[in-house]
């Protein structure tokens, strides 16, 4: 409550933002955005919201009448239809993961694009590389419109083959086989909740990695099955807290008019994952 939510600085006033999913109460979100709003000096709270649904969420946030928020799995495609307008990025994409209030009205945006394609841009030339897509929810859409609007040639590859034909077709890109065969690829991003339970397999287990490049957006842990699998066979390896960061600077943005410092929220979050707070 003192350190991370900082109860002494906020009034009672104070706006409300929030990370909302399910499961959700050890988001490392809350950390970097308090963070935010206490270098500010900002009047604003955010909190861990766990909901059953998204017109769960729906209800309580206009109640409470809340300034914004970030939408986490499995609720972004089913947040499209619960916020007033949805800005043309998330169209795009077909899901969103941020909330803002404007002149009362709740505004759907997607922050996962930005924030997963710019550690991405920094290790190598997108346009014409062969990128696979693990999954076909709302993290896996962000993905494939990311890679696509830097001229990759993406498919989508889920266990479910006629949901990766849904998705891809959506975002405008191809359908694979799941997994991807190896000399198919030359980033892999998984997509999937795969590697975050204890005991989990790699998506790829059994699979060659022959490729440039993995990114596994699993943040906790850090070193996944996949992360550690890439890395035996001498990929370079990307973990999911680089996307997280990413994204949740630009989310602080568009709530507040101006990034935070740079770095602030990787030293919060860094912290916060130090102490033992994972989602």
């Amino acid at each position: 409550m003192l350190d991370e939510f900082h109860y002494r600085r906020i009034q009672p006033d104070a706006d409300l933002y929030g990370v909302v999913g399910n499961p959700v109460m050890h988001s490392l979100s809350p950390a970097m955005h308090n963070a935010g709003f206490a270098h500010r000096s900002l009047n604003a709270v955010y909190v861990p919201l766990q909901a059953r649904d998204a017109e769960d969420f729906a209800r309580f946030g206009r109640a409470m009448r809340m300034r914004g928020a970030s939408i986490t799995a499995p609720f972004k495609v089913a947040m499209m239809d619960r916020v007033d307008h949805v800005d043309a990025l998330a169209a795009e994409v077909g899901a969103i993961n941020t909330v803002h209030v404007k002149n009362g009205q709740w505004i759907g945006s997607n922050t996962d694009v930005h924030g997963f394609v710019t550690p991405l841009k920094g290790r190598m030339k997108l346009k014409g590389t062969r990128a696979a897509v693990l999954g076909a929810g709302g993290a896996a859409r962000a993905v494939a419109v990311a890679l696509k609007r830097e001229g990759a040639k993406v498919r989508v590859c889920a266990r479910r083959s006629q949901q990766a034909r849904e998705v891809a077709a959506l975002v405008g890109v191809q359908a694979g086989e799941y997994p991807p065969p190896a000399g198919t690829w030359d980033v892999l991003v998984n997509a999937t909740s795969a590697g975050t339970a204890a005991g989990d397999p790699s998506p790829m287990e059994g699979v060659a990695l022959d490729g440039e490049i993995v990114f596994d957006l699993i943040y906790a842990p850090s070193d996944t099955p996949l992360v550690s699998q890439a890395r035996a066979a001498g990929c370079w390896t990307i973990g999911g807290i680089e996307m997280l960061i990413r994204q949740a600077e630009r989310q602080f943005e568009i709530w507040t008019g101006a990034p935070p410092p740079e770095n602030l929220f990787r030293h919060a979050a860094q912290s916060a994952f130090a102490q033992g707070v994972r989602s």
